[in-house]
């Protein structure tokens, strides 16, 4: 019984690794994620500029038109349009800085722990209790 109970314990690190090994996985994907939106928002940033660019001088007289144009319309229509227009401008200034504190207070922290490093857990806990704890139960054990 308490041979089993060793293997047992000397299984849980392994499967501990292994859900490291998935979770470092994911925290990759999602890393990549977090780059494939900042390069789409820069992407956008980008195109806006060169828009505002070509069109040169006419940007604000058509601006002006065009906020005219959709004042006009009648049965307050307007209104929420400038509310969704409003609510898309805030969402799209808020995603750089969304991107930068994900990776700052959420994945760096993670991939520290989640890493093959002296701060992560692989290190600092399942090689230690391999090392220190179990092989001198299994040997005290065995011997």
């Amino acid at each position: 019984m308490l041979q089993s109970a060793v293997e047992l314990a000397f299984g849980l690190p392994d499967e501990f690794e292994e859900t490291i090994s998935g979770l470092r996985e994911k925290v990759l994907r999602g890393g990549k994620l977090l780059s494939s939106i900042r390069l789409d928002v820069k992407r956008i940033e980008t195109a806006s500029a060169q828009a505002v660019l070509s069109v040169g001088p006419l940007f604000e007289p058509v601006t002006q038109f065009a906020t005219c144009v959709i004042e006009q319309i009648p049965f307050d229509v307007s209104a929420p349009f400038e509310n969704t227009m409003g609510l898309l401008r805030r969402l799209l200034n808020s995603v750089p800085c969304t991107i930068r504190n994900l990776e700052q207070l959420m994945l760096q922290p993670i991939e520290r722990y989640l890493g093959q490093n002296e701060q992560g857990w692989s290190a600092a806990l399942t090689t230690p209790l391999r090392e220190q704890v179990l092989a001198p139960v299994s040997e005290f054990l065995v011997g």
